[in-house]
């Protein structure tokens, strides 16, 4: 009978001795895959820095092809035949640019204060014209170092106000340091992610399109929805750039705009 005990308590004690063993391995190793795990951006960001110029070339490409092939994927293959990019054009995260003078926009990640005056400047804006306030979402950054949508002097052009704003004014450009020349990109908010256009590289033909493709909540697909749309602006954009080398068009200049769901033309005589 002592025996039998004496063996039970063995292998008791072995089982223990067994199961502190697996568990202490266990938590070896997932304490290491903790202190060796390193955020994906922050690897590239290194790596970048210890690049050749000719890899940072190559890292940038590779930004230029995860866009276009999100685009396709997002609102189909018809999508990227609609685009046409031109020369000495610009690469960053999301978002492919020109910008006047063949400059460069560089990454900002926005701090709370900035977040907070841009917020109040809209609502200023709102509260001028006597529309709702404005919710604009700050931008999830993903901690690349190339320049985002929000990067780009005078992107939140696409937005409601600013877009109203200059669709209603006498004037070709937003402002007078506005340089974006050509644009395309996603804009990605924590509640909604919005598809940018903006084709100013015809002098005297200006186009831009924004409209939202996915919502927080929304499940509906509205891919194929927005690529039709899409369809219909590049169309009218065209149509307007044929037709401003007439005669009769010659001393004149248009505006078209695709905000959401609605299309807009606006075109004014240049004066004298």
């Amino acid at each position: 009978m002592l025996v039998l005990y004496l063996l039970i308590i063995v292998a008791v004690i072995f089982g223990i001795a067994f199961w502190y063993i697996r568990r202490k391995k266990k938590k070896n190793k997932s304490d290491s895959a903790v202190e060796t795990w390193i955020p994906h951006w922050e690897i590239e960001s290194e790596e970048i820095n210890e690049e050749s110029e000719n890899e940072n070339d190559e890292s940038l490409l590779e930004q230029e092809m995860l866009l276009l092939e999100y685009l396709e994927y997002i609102f189909g293959k018809s999508f990227l035949k609609l685009i046409k990019i031109p020369e000495n054009y610009k690469i960053g995260e999301r978002v492919i640019y020109k910008l006047a003078k063949n400059k460069t926009a560089n990454r900002h990640e926005i701090s709370q204060k900035e977040q907070k005056e841009q917020k109040d400047f809209f609502n200023k804006i709102a509260e001028e014209i006597g529309a709702p306030e404005s919710i604009i979402d700050p931008p999830v950054s993903s901690g690349l170092p190339y320049p985002r949508l929000v990067d780009i002097p005078g992107w939140d052009i696409i937005f409601d106000i600013p877009l109203k704003r200059y669709l209603q004014s006498n004037d070709i450009s937003p402002s007078d340091d506005f340089n974006i020349e050509w644009l395309i990109g996603v804009f990605f908010g924590h509640s909604k992610k919005i598809l940018a256009y903006i084709d100013f590289v015809n002098p005297k033909v200006k186009g831009i399109f924004s409209e939202t493709y996915e919502e927080e909540y929304d499940l509906s697909n509205r891919g194929k929805i927005v690529n039709k749309h899409f369809a219909v602006f590049i169309k009218k954009l065209t149509k307007m750039k044929n037709e401003i080398k007439k005669p009769h068009f010659s001393n004149r200049w248009v505006k078209v705009i695709h905000y959401e769901s609605d299309l807009m033309v606006f075109s004014k005589k240049e004066a004298n």
